[in-house]
């Protein structure tokens, strides 16, 4: 498996394509700092360049070939939240309504766990009923996905 690492305001992110460089493996933030890892990969290059203009505050949507091996159920609820306009949040039973499976909110925090794909698939913005932030496994876990919440609702509101 190819990858490239760089640092992020959220800590070191790692993307990672599939043997044929056609496909995302994974896009993550690590839990401890890593030394940089350049690629000439144009897969691994590109998802550093988009994820640095999210960063940036010129790009609102992440948009790359991205291996999403999973259950059917998990795969409706990772577009649903792909559809979550930049600088919102959904409940995971709003998310579980989209899918048209309004008892699941469960299964989709489940199939948020699955979620390999940091931003692309921009779990951060699926919070609890109540409006707490639930866990998030990416870098320093919650800290992190409030830090990705508030940087959009910062943006959203220029």
């Amino acid at each position: 498996m190819k990858s490239i690492r760089f640092n992020s305001p959220i800590g070191t992110i790692q993307a990672s394509c599939n043997d044929q460089k056609t496909l995302l493996t994974n896009i993550t933030v690590l839990k401890t700092p890593q030394e940089p890892l350049h690629s000439d990969i144009a897969i691994l290059n590109l998802a550093k360049e988009q994820i640095l203009e999210y960063f940036a505050k010129t790009r609102t949507i992440i948009d790359l070939p991205l291996d999403q091996t999973g259950t059917d159920f998990q795969k409706q609820v990772w577009k649903a939240v792909q559809s979550i306009p930049y600088g919102q949040t959904r409940s995971y039973g709003e998310v579980a309504a989209m899918v048209g499976r309004p008892g699941a909110a469960r299964g989709v925090g489940s199939a948020m766990r699955a979620n390999r794909f940091l931003l692309a698939i921009p779990c951060h913005r699926v919070i609890g009923a109540n409006g707490k932030l639930g866990n998030y496994s990416g870098g320093q876990g919650v800290l992190t996905k409030m830090a990705l919440i508030n940087l959009e609702k910062e943006e959203a509101k220029q």
